[in-house]
């Protein structure tokens, strides 16, 4: 896992904030010194994400340019204004910050493999006994969501409901939150793939899914089975 490589060579470093990105998330222009400032000046935030202004995961992705002009109309017009911070069930991968010195041991779950569905709820959730997880629009950015960057679609679609459930029964993930989050993406998946989605893979990602169900059914919640599609 790339997180756990990374972590792992921090750990001599004795960093006390940590801060994922993905490699296709655009950030806001102040976001390293709003972070700085969130984490200053509230000792009992331990995990935080920010403003996702526009994410292409849910689109089809979004380009480079226009995510460049999305960003910056945002700092053109946060300048001055006062941060809003809200507790949250869990962070959101493409941009959430750790204060990692709160327990630099926690790592991401290897069974989660490939795209890691749902990994950074997993990994920051480890975090709640130590204080608070929080959204904010002190920093944000696009999320340009490539899709080139991710599994397969039958892949995908069995995470969906596997990894959900896996971690519900692991106890990192509220019950209620999985399986809104299970049903409303086998429904979104049904009504792509009979209107026609044009820019995701539909049918493959329902396919993982009939598939993941019928595992359940047999008792199998063995997210690493992704690897055998």
């Amino acid at each position: 896992m790339q997180r756990n490589r990374a972590l792992d060579a921090l750990t001599p470093t004795g960093a006390d904030l940590v801060i994922f990105a993905d490699d296709d998330y655009i950030p806001s222009r102040d976001f390293v010194r709003e972070v700085e400032v969130l984490f200053g000046g509230n000792s009992d935030i331990v995990v935080a994400t920010g403003n996702v202004l526009a994410d292409g995961v849910t689109s089809g992705g979004i380009a480079y340019t226009d995510a460049i002009k999305c960003v910056s109309d945002y700092d053109a017009k946060w300048a001055g204004k006062n941060s809003e911070i809200s507790d949250t069930t869990g962070a959101y991968g493409c941009n959430m910050v750790i204060r990692w010195s709160a327990d630099c041991t926690i790592r991401c779950d290897e069974r989660l493999p490939l795209y890691g569905w749902q990994e950074d709820i997993d990994y920051s959730r480890q975090y709640r006994e130590y204080g608070r997880i929080v959204h904010t629009d002190a920093f944000a950015g696009v999320h340009m969501g490539s899709q080139g960057a991710r599994s397969p679609g039958k892949r995908l679609g069995y995470s969906q409901v596997i990894n959900p459930v896996y971690l519900i029964l692991k106890g990192t993930m509220p019950a209620r939150f999985g399986l809104r989050l299970l049903v409303r993406n086998i429904l979104s998946n049904i009504r792509g793939a009979v209107l026609g989605d044009a820019h995701i893979d539909r049918f493959g990602r329902l396919n993982g899914n009939l598939l993941a169900l019928r595992h359940l059914l047999l008792g199998r919640v063995r997210p690493e089975h992704v690897l055998s599609l």
